[in-house]
């Protein structure tokens, strides 16, 4: 028993000095009047989560960042999975087309954003191809409020999707041959087709 908790020991003290400990405090705090530049500390209770839940700017920001998170969690899983079973072959073009997918991964969140902001501009090339499609007024991607929190979820799925696909193909492609079966064995055919 001491051999095994010798071994598990470091890193336990490590999560639960940076971890667990902190949020223990930090919950304490929360409980409290806690102010450094402002003593004494008194117990309020729930008080602060009360002043929270009737924060608008917090609610807010709340309902924003629970869209986001749900976007950016379903959408790429789920269009990566579908890319990968689509590239689940072998050959050069298939190669070619993996790496075009993964290729938003490597960039660099600046890199992503300057790019963007480019193209969704309310002069860039995707406004000005709309005007020439015969849109009086397209959209302001990025300035709108009710369409710029979809924008940028779409921006991140989009760098996103590389690595989902990388791994789901991963996944595919360890899958034993053997168990990748086109067509049922004779010896399952047979007994139907004698009952026909």
């Amino acid at each position: 028993m001491w051999h095994f908790v010798s071994f598990g020991a470091p890193g336990v003290l490590v999560y639960v000095c940076f971890v667990l400990a902190p949020i223990v405090i930090a919950f304490g705090y929360s409980l409290t009047n806690y102010n450094p530049f402002n003593p004494p500390t008194k117990y309020v209770g729930l008080d602060n989560f009360k002043l929270l839940f009737e924060d608008t700017e917090f609610l807010t920001a709340l309902r924003v960042t629970s869209i986001l998170t749900l976007i950016v969690v379903i959408v790429p899983n789920v269009l990566g999975l579908g890319v990968a079973l689509l590239l689940d072959k072998r050959g050069g073009l298939y190669n070619a087309l993996r790496s075009v997918f993964f290729t938003p991964v490597i960039l660099s969140s600046v890199v992503v954003s300057i790019i963007w902001s480019r193209l969704l501009d309310s002069q860039g090339p995707l406004n000005e191809l709309l005007r020439w499609l015969g849109v009086r007024n397209p959209p302001g991607w990025l300035s709108d409020p009710d369409i710029a929190l979809y924008s940028v979820a779409s921006i991140v799925c989009w760098q996103m999707l590389g690595f989902c696909v990388v791994v789901y193909l991963a996944g595919l492609q360890g899958i034993p041959q053997e168990l990748m079966l086109t067509t049922p064995p004779p010896e399952l055919i047979r007994p139907h087709m004698r009952r026909q």
